[in-house]
């Protein structure tokens, strides 16, 4: 094909080496219903470069069935594939007794002197792995939340038993010293039954802010969510792989007519990864809609929203949050934990072809760079690994003249598949936007109306509601904490309903 763009050949022998080079990347990969071992070398190759396992970016090993082409061996900066610790060494056992009372503690408004007259400053240097240092991550998150929101009153400096060690282990890790989506989610549970699979019935919280059932749903059930993206990895990454292909192979060759049926096989397997990612995208919109099954929104937004709210955009917090005496005392400004941090959904817009360059404000890309800050740094790279090749939309929009008249069918399938999948991941983030509205925009207006008698309120003016939240101290209502804002203090609708829009844009109406 490279020849043919530029040595003088016969029409006919160009086309028969663009064929046979589409047949030997098809071959196995495509054409046969088994991986071929060097398509599947390539897959665990690209797994273990960027930290993913059976589930995704979940660091697990699976349900103990075919789970030895998942335990592979890595380099020393991606983790090593297992469940995520119970406990760390004995050495640390102040940061885990203190976590287990940590409820009561709050409860009791004593947390902020239990830590300053009893917790020890700990060296970080003894903690061996990634894993310890997640879990330490994870502890870590959990108290200096609880320092900053709990007992009743914001605490806007931190005492050096909490900040020397945090600062210390998340700058091992690469990532800012601020509880995150990863700490929440992909490294806060455990596996009640280790042979069954990653569902909330199975799975059980570290530990808790509130003890509420609703707290754990609230995370396990997000666990489980992303178990479920996770399993559509393989199939959406060999999609895009296959569009390399077919996007290679055809170039500026959109005149030529197709031979063959090497090239139809590769449209037929983009379709059918797609399909699987369809599927895929299907379920997760269902756990999404089971949030209510055990978290209340009311519970939600009143006693767990405020644990996880971060010190950036944040009227409780307009100096940000002073790290004891690490960086000379200077105070920072970091987003709280929010979905915005997970790696699914920025990988799923990438392949797709979803872009939000010109939908979002300078604000709202300025949040998603800083989301992207705050995940681990292996899944980050992901991102831009799958930004960096084109999409799958992009290459069945160049190939629409290629196929217009043989292979058609094989194109409208792939086509159709890429719309599905597509229309799904719209369909699952207006689910979200039905979720926010019914878990922080809707007891965010009851509450003004509570603490602002005056306050009138109809069904566009949201924003009116979050101003009058963020006007009311946060000694009045903890739960003013975030000013009305997402907990990683982003205007929530005017970041999710672009995302929105932006995914329904991307389907390819018209084969």
């Amino acid at each position: 094909h490279a020849l043919g763009s530029e040595a003088e050949l016969s029409p006919r022998l160009a086309l028969l080496l663009l064929d046979v080079a589409a047949a030997m990347a098809a071959e196995g990969a495509v054409a046969s219903p088994a991986r071929s071992e060097a398509f599947e070398q390539e897959r665990r190759r690209v797994w273990r470069q960027f930290g993913l396992t059976k589930y995704g970016f979940l660091p697990s090993i699976g349900d103990g069935v075919g789970d030895a082409d998942w335990e592979l061996d890595v380099g020393p900066d991606v983790a090593p594939y297992g469940e995520p610790l119970s406990r760390l060494p004995s050495t640390y056992d102040a940061w885990e007794e203190l976590a287990a009372q940590m409820p009561q503690l709050l409860l009791q408004q004593q947390f902020t002197c239990q830590v300053d007259e009893n917790l020890p400053l700990l060296d970080d240097s003894a903690l061996e792995g990634q894993h310890q240092l997640r879990r330490a991550k994870l502890l870590l998150s959990f108290l200096v939340q609880a320092y900053v929101w709990g007992d009743g009153k914001v605490n806007s400096t931190l005492p050096d038993q909490l900040a020397v060690p945090f600062c210390a282990v998340a700058d091992r890790l690469g990532v800012p010293p601020m509880i995150s989506h990863a700490s929440l989610v992909l490294y806060g549970y455990h596996r009640v039954d280790s042979s069954r699979p990653v569902v909330v019935e199975n799975l059980s919280s570290p530990f808790t802010w509130t003890r509420t059932p609703d707290e754990s749903w609230f995370f396990l059930l997000t666990v489980q969510l992303e178990a479920v993206g996770g399993e559509t990895l393989p199939f959406l990454w060999r999609a895009q792989r296959q569009a390399l292909h077919l996007h290679q192979l055809i170039g500026g060759r959109s005149d030529a007519p197709l031979c063959g049926t090497s090239l139809r096989d590769l449209l037929l397997a983009i379709a059918s990864g797609l399909q699987r990612v369809e599927a895929g995208l299907v379920s997760m919109k269902e756990v999404l809609g089971r949030m209510k099954v055990g978290c209340r929104p009311e519970v939600f937004y009143h006693q767990i929203r405020p644990f996880v709210s971060g010190w950036s955009n944040n009227p409780s917090l307009p100096e940000g949050v002073c790290y004891g005496s690490v960086h000379g005392g200077e105070r920072r400004f970091y987003m709280g934990g929010s979905a915005a941090q997970s790696t699914l959904f920025p990988v799923f817009d990438a392949v797709l072809g979803v872009s939000h360059s010109s939908s979002l404000d300078r604000s709202s890309k300025e949040f998603l760079s800083r989301s992207r800050d705050m995940m681990p740094v292996p899944h980050a790279k992901f991102i831009s690994y799958c930004q960096d090749r084109p999409s799958i939309r992009e290459v069945l929009l160049s190939a629409k003249a290629y196929f217009a008249c043989e292979g058609a069918d094989e194109y409208s399938s792939a086509v159709a598949s890429h719309s599905a999948t597509t229309r799904s991941l719209a369909a699952f983030r207006s689910m979200h936007v039905k979720i926010v509205n019914e878990y922080i925009l809707q007891p965010q207006l009851r509450l003004a109306r509570r603490l602002r008698p005056d306050f009138s309120s109809d069904a566009e003016s949201d924003e009116s509601a979050a101003s009058a939240v963020a006007s009311i101290s946060a000694e009045k209502s903890k739960a003013a904490a975030s000013g009305g804002k997402g907990t990683g203090g982003s205007p929530i609708l005017d970041f999710l309903r672009p995302m929105h829009c932006d995914t329904v844009q991307a389907v390819i109406e018209d084969a």
